[in-house]
């Protein structure tokens, strides 16, 4: 991701150190003592809420090195101000050659996981003014009805390691939609208002062998395009395709079976 922290290159730096196995860089930089952990983030590469800023990537004029990304950053302070504080940080940065921009290696802890599995919904459709032939002379019977498949997708997001479960809001999300737009980054996808059902969760509690507990929560959502609170309305004879529409109370008050939430609170 681009740095948006501003910062100096110190004197002697970079340094390059190749093998016939592996590349190392180590650089120098100076910021603000306030920035150092930003930067720091920004260079290693973090997650936040649904979205991965992957590390950054050493590049040459000549491009004669590639592929090797900051791994680590060890941070000094450097100037005292009248406060007793420090002005500057002085950040040195460890990069190595293992493609952790795209997949975590073995040394890297991976977080989670996003994934996207096709499904549909048989959906029965009306026989109001259908009929066998086109004479019309033959209506078809309720029991006669056609039906259509409408695609969705199944998005699971599994978050591993966490060290307490978010329970208040997994009992009020579990069978509802969201309220505002869901983004996903890492997928590139845009789930609209009223179009991800939280379907369901699972949660499994692990202990390491060093002791350390976490839990791993996956999260199942259906997305369903056309919103989950529209419904497929009789098809007229302007129609060109199916049309999902809100259905109204006789107060006007739309009719949502499918309650809102929003779901920022899980992750």
């Amino acid at each position: 991701m681009p740095i948006t922290v501003s910062y100096e290159e110190m004197e002697g730096s970079p340094q390059e150190s190749l093998s016939r196995t592996s590349t190392v860089v180590k650089r120098i930089l100076k910021c603000d003592w306030l920035d150092r952990v930003l930067l720091a983030k920004e260079l290693i590469g973090y997650w936040q809420n649904l979205v991965y800023y992957p590390p950054d990537e050493y590049k040459t004029e000549d491009d004669l090195i590639q592929r090797v990304y900051a791994r680590q950053v060890e941070i000094e302070g450097l100037g005292i101000d009248s406060e007793g504080e420090f002005i500057k940080a002085k950040l040195t940065v460890m990069y190595a050659d293992s493609d952790i921009s795209e997949s975590p290696g073995e040394e890297d802890t991976i977080v989670k996981t996003e994934s996207l599995q096709p499904s549909a919904e048989f959906l029965t459709l009306s026989t109001d003014d259908l009929y066998w032939e086109n004479d019309k002379t033959k209506p078809l019977e309720p029991t006669d009805a056609p039906t259509a498949i409408i695609p969705q997708m199944d998005w699971v997001y599994t978050a591993y390691a966490q060290q307490s479960l978010p329970s208040e809001y997994i009992r009020d999300s579990v069978g509802k939609v969201n309220t505002v737009t869901v983004r996903s980054i890492s997928l590139g996808i845009l789930f609209a208002a009223e179009t991800l059902l939280l379907s369901g969760i699972s949660t499994d509690r692990t202990t390491s062998t060093a002791g350390s507990i976490g839990w791993t929560i996956t999260y199942h959502f259906t997305y369903k395009p056309n919103g989950w609170n529209k419904f497929p309305k009789p098809k007229e004879a302007t129609d060109t395709e199916m049309q999902f529409v809100p259905i109204y109370k006789n107060t006007g008050v739309q009719l949502r079976p499918y309650k809102r939430v929003n779901f920022a609170n899980l992750f």
